[in-house]
């Protein structure tokens, strides 16, 4: 969750955690925010340091305060990066303090550092939907992609294959000339569409030289760089 006055820069933060795969809300004063938690309990939460009801260190002495949220990690981002204010911010319990402009891969290592394990994403990803060709040994299937990494890439299918079982998987990615051929391992499955995800399977891309891995890392990169807006300054 984001808590921030500037409908700019919520709105930008929101879109950079949407292309990096994870469900992010908006709301501009720390009351609201406070409402929020109650609510959804949110794995996460940004705050400006300056709002004009409640500033940034009230609102998360208020988050640690409270019964049900005490560990959510509370991280400030914020124009002002004096010492004096990430002190104050510190001792109010603030997990992390970031200064204004931030960039997609600072919100990425962002999330590395402070949501569980099975929120994380080691690699940069990118909500990406591409025609994919799909063999599981039985023959090729055409699947579409929800969201792609160096390290993997998550397939929309109804019948997902077993955890453990091997693919041969092709692609080609907008922008480039030729197919790339990746083998790949299901690493987990979801056998429902829901709120957060289509149904479908996780695969983890195996036996990729550094050169092809280099590649994808460069793409996802570039293709998140292309539909970010310019970072607001706040």
């Amino acid at each position: 969750m984001i808590v921030d006055p500037s409908k700019t820069f919520g709105h930008f933060l929101r879109y950079v955690l949407l292309r990096l795969g994870y469900n992010a809300a908006h709301v501009e004063s720390a009351d609201e925010g406070l409402k929020v938690i109650d609510r959804s309990r949110p794995s996460l939460v940004t705050c400006e340091a300056h709002m004009k009801e409640m500033d940034g260190m009230e609102f998360c002495e208020r988050v640690r305060e409270k019964k049900y949220s005490p560990e959510i990690p509370v991280v400030m981002v914020s124009v002002d990066g004096t010492p004096e204010t990430k002190l104050l911010a510190r001792k109010a319990g603030c997990a992390e303090y970031l200064t204004k402009p931030v960039t997609f891969r600072t919100i990425h290592d962002l999330t590395e550092r402070h949501l569980s394990f099975s929120h994380q994403r080691r690699h940069l990803r990118a909500r990406m939907s591409l025609k994919v060709m799909v063999d599981d040994g039985s023959g090729e299937r055409e699947m579409r992609s929800a969201t792609m990494s160096e390290g993997g890439i998550y397939l929309c299918t109804d019948h997902p294959a077993k955890e453990g079982s091997k693919l041969g998987i092709k692609l080609l990615l907008p922008g480039l000339k030729s197919q790339i051929s990746l083998r790949g391992e299901v690493v987990y499955c979801v056998k429902d569409d829901n709120e957060d995800i289509s149904a479908g399977m996780g695969v983890k891309f195996v036996g990729a030289d550094e050169n092809l891995i280099a590649l994808l890392r460069n793409y996802v990169e570039s293709y998140l760089a292309d539909f970010l807006p310019e970072p607001p300054d706040g």
